[in-house]
């Protein structure tokens, strides 16, 4: 019968080959899905940062729940951008069990982008109502904004409870006026729609 000294022997890490390469991969999963963020080797929380503000300025979240979801977005896509990092890592570490590691990860990003698309919809959901209210208020913006030049008064929709300054409603305006001078005589080219692209293409 083993004493407590002797059992104190087992308390810890794994022992064999087998074991440690089991712990390996109970890491490297637990990286991929771990609810909260886990730095591995070679990251820092600077790149992750830079990453969720990117995810900021593009979704431009209001309110918690568009806040946490965006957060989450930007979990998913630290995650997924992993996958081959560690795929090489496991298959370096056990070369024989390769197609096992190829096909495992192969699951784990596939489930994460479906993840990904799902919270991402979710997100758009989320935003959509209150879009199509910010839209409305803009254009009830343009038109009184509009209304009021005509008759020399400069109103300002930030003093009436609008969000938008009296330059953007102008540019719309100045824009709307320059669409409706050229749909009054509107010239059509026959051109494919490759060659009207063609320039556009040297800006990408």
């Amino acid at each position: 019968m083993k004493t407590l000294d002797d059992r104190k022997v087992y308390i810890g890490g794994p022992r064999t080959e087998e074991g440690k390469q089991r712990a390996s991969q109970n890491a490297i999963k637990h990286g991929l899905f771990a609810r909260k963020l886990v730095l591995l080797e070679g990251e820092t929380q600077e790149q992750f940062d830079t990453l969720l503000t990117r995810f900021l300025e593009q979704h431009k979240p209001e309110g918690p729940t568009e806040e946490s979801l965006v957060r989450h977005l930007a979990d998913l896509e630290w995650r997924i951008k992993r996958v081959p990092n560690l795929e090489a890592r496991a298959i370096e570490a056990d070369p024989a069990n390769m197609a096992k590691a190829l096909g495992t990860f192969g699951m784990y990003s596939k489930r994460m982008s479906a993840e990904f698309q799902s919270t991402l919809k979710t997100l758009h959901d989320e935003q959509a109502p209150r879009l199509l209210d910010h839209s409305r208020k803009f254009r009830l913006c343009v038109l009184l904004r509009e209304h009021y030049r005509r008759n020399n008064i400069d109103w300002d929709p930030t003093e009436h409870g609008f969000v938008f300054s009296k330059e953007l409603i102008d540019r719309q305006i100045e824009d709307n006026k320059t669409w409706d001078r050229v749909m009054q005589k509107p010239i059509i080219h026959t051109t494919t729609r490759w060659q009207d692209e063609l320039l556009m293409r040297l800006a990408l």
